[in-house]
């Protein structure tokens, strides 16, 4: 019997043996990575694979209990948040469910809890963490506003790569047909300043981006992270990667980092070929002798594929990615928010019709959300019900006719489950609908950050009795389709119906959570004599003039008030746009269409300027790669690592209005 029992254990061994090594075998692989390194990936692939069926099974059950799962986690933080200092200073003992802590406790933004974050670098954890220990501060971009410091617990960032690794990993594997096969990973490593307790200080996004898998697939070798420019990033990844004619998906944090390495390609694609064939790189990056020598060593000469490669670039730009790399099967970069279409749209001329997958709704506060559909045009998330609590402010809608962002609301099982379904009018083409997106928004600029803007444009504290918000604020279960709320969070690392700052539209209900599309960033409107527009406002008159431009492509743009210009005191206060075209200059008559265009879409804007209260918009055309200089200066000057900074649209600093001013394009008469 033993005998039998042992026969049949190792023909089941064999077997699943047999099974590993033929799906091994089956799976495309690139003879460039070494066969330990394959086995390794696989290994991994499988492991994540396995797992991330687990997560995904879970956050489906979740779904169709979401509020439920909301009022545990709630009970969960307030019962551990009671331990700690902010806990005692708030009364959370006293918050026994959710509608107590919604009934008691305010609405808040950063500056309410400076006090206990100043506590928690000097070491004194306990003032905001009552179970977790402090991993690092996660430094917000800063790009609508100062940079934040946000603690992050151990636990927490266990959580969230458990949560997301294996989604992510899964979804990339039914792109990529589980390849085995390397990848261009866009970044370098962070190099945090320490807290006074000696904890890091530093942006999420790198973090998030270390990996074993990625380590394992990368064409980069790992020195290449030590570079602190975004420059010398995308031109190291790009030499490293054009000697790999094998690649099989590329990484970038955002879809303007693709951008910005095509724009590396386009100007550098000579002296790439070059230091390709001879297999070493000249000291034109401003790297340590050290760094550039131990980069130097992992390079070999290779003339051959230079020589291939030219004529691809002799032909032009257009679908270039896909020629450089024909078995290249995705591009992944976060593309939501203001004027991701536009930035799609310029990406295209690259990639062709590559899927561009952005795979999770993340933020320095905590994980949102796991995208529904990557590859979607206009990318919608699912939010995750146990990741934080979520409500929802609603934004007005008075005043401006912002044209609508979103498709269409697709027919099928998952359009209408939600238990506030107002199902949106059937549309055609998104960009000749209009909308209204008004949003009376706090000031992120003001010197009490405590302080903040009611749609009356009344100002109370809502750290200290936010009653105005408070009783604004819907739940999962009270939200209607079609509709644009400001995301407020509560979360695991001490905040407490935190404005986390992202406006988001519902797109639909997948069983019972929410899938937004995620809008723009609050802090983006611009507010001259009563008058606020919105961002949103401003890109889409923005775009409705370049529709009326022939010849130009748009390809960045920034506004501001005429305030931030000294030169132009005495004037009446206007707004400024600032635009880089590709194409011939505008003329006059051109660039007032913008002015007529934005009269078209708010109201408010029009009025004002019939009563000569304020000066027409004023368009300011570019010097061809002023804005990626700015970005530049903004990651100099900042703590944030410029993997992680935002394109800035809405300037709120005089020295980055005096900087772009130098560098205007007078327009032809």
């Amino acid at each position: 019997m033993i005998w039998l029992l042992g026969s049949v254990a190792l023909l089941v061994t064999a077997a699943a043996t047999l099974c590993v090594l033929v799906d091994f075998l089956r799976r495309p692989r690139s003879n460039s990575l070494s066969l330990r390194n394959q086995l390794a990936i696989y290994g991994i692939q499988r492991c994540v694979g396995v797992f991330g069926a687990y997560q995904g099974r879970k956050m489906e059950r979740d779904s169709r209990r979401f509020m439920e799962v909301q009022h545990a986690l709630i009970s969960t933080i307030l019962r551990t948040g009671e331990r700690t200092r902010y806990g005692r200073d708030h009364g959370l003992a006293r918050m026994r469910s959710l509608s107590e802590f919604r009934a008691r406790h305010p609405v808040t933004e950063y500056g309410h809890y400076a006090a206990y974050v100043q506590a928690v670098e000097a070491g004194e954890e306990t003032a905001m963490f009552g179970d977790d220990e402090v991993y690092l501060f996660a430094t917000s971009s800063g790009t609508t506003g100062s940079s934040k410091h946000l603690p992050m617990g151990r636990q927490q960032l266990r959580r969230i790569m458990r949560n997301i690794a294996p989604l992510m990993a899964t979804t990339q594997a039914q792109y990529s047909g589980g390849a085995i096969a390397p990848v261009l990973v866009v970044t370098s490593r962070v190099k945090p300043s320490l807290s006074t307790s000696g904890k890091r200080i530093c942006s999420l996004s790198p973090v998030l981006q270390e990996s074993p898998l990625a380590s394992l697939q990368s064409v980069t070798p790992p020195c290449v992270t030590e570079v602190e420019t975004e420059w010398a990033a995308c031109y190291l990844g790009l030499l490293f990667a054009l000697a790999e004619p094998e690649l099989h998906a590329l990484f970038t944090s955002f879809i303007f980092v693709f951008l910005r390495l095509m724009d590396v390609l386009e100007e550098q694609w000579p002296r790439l070929l070059s230091e390709l064939a001879a297999g070493r790189i000249e000291d034109h990056l401003s790297l340590p002798e050290p760094l550039l020598r131990r980069i130097n060593e992992h390079l070999t000469p290779a003339p051959d594929r230079a020589r291939e490669l030219e004529p691809m670039f002799t032909q032009g730009f257009d679908r270039i990615i896909p020629r450089l790399w024909p078995r290249l099967r995705f591009l992944q970069a976060a593309r939501s928010g203001l004027a991701s279409d536009m930035y799609l749209t310029l990406a295209r001329r690259y990639i062709g019709d590559l899927p561009v997958l952005d795979m999770a709704y993340c933020s320095s506060e905590a994980w949102l959300g796991i995208s529904a559909d990557p590859s979607a045009a206009e990318v919608p998330f699912t939010l995750t019900a146990d990741s934080c609590l979520y409500e929802f402010l609603p934004v007005s809608h008075e005043g401006e006719h912002a044209q609508a962002t979103s498709n269409p609301i697709p027919d099928g099982s998952d359009a209408g489950e939600g238990p506030n379904d107002s199902r949106l009018r059937r549309r055609g083409d998104a960009s000749s609908v209009t909308r209204t997106h008004n949003v009376q928004e706090h000031n992120k600029e003001t010197d009490d950050p405590r302080r903040t803007t009611t749609d009356r444009g009344e100002s109370h504290d809502t750290a200290d009795g936010g009653e105005d918000l408070r009783h604004r604020l819907l739940l999962a279960n009270e939200l209607r389709v079609g509709e644009d709320y400001e995301l407020v969070v509560t979360t695991r690392s001490g905040l407490y119906r935190y404005r986390q700052g992202d406006v988001v539209r519902i797109c639909r209900f997948h069983n019972r959570a929410p899938v937004v599309q995620l809008l723009y960033r609050t802090g983006t409107n611009l507010n001259i004599h009563g008058v606020n527009i919105s961002g949103l406002a401003l890109y889409s008159a923005l775009r409705a003039a370049a529709e009326r431009w022939p010849g130009r492509t748009l390809l960045e743009f920034g506004t501001a008030e005429s305030a931030l210009d000294g030169s132009r005191a005495g004037l009446p206060p206007h707004h400024l746009m600032f635009v880089e075209l590709c194409g011939p200059r505008l003329t006059e008559a051109e660039a007032a269409l913008l002015d007529t265009c934005l009269q078209s879409l708010s109201e408010g804007y029009a009025l004002k300027r019939k009563e000569g209260a304020i000066g027409a918009i004023q368009l300011l055309q570019m010097e061809p790669g002023v804005f990626l200089k700015l970005r530049d200066n903004m990651a100099a000057r900042g703590q944030a690592h410029w993997s992680q900074l935002k394109r800035l649209h809405i300037l709120r600093r005089a020295e980055d209005v005096e900087f772009l001013m130098k560098h205007v394009l007078p327009p032809i008469e």
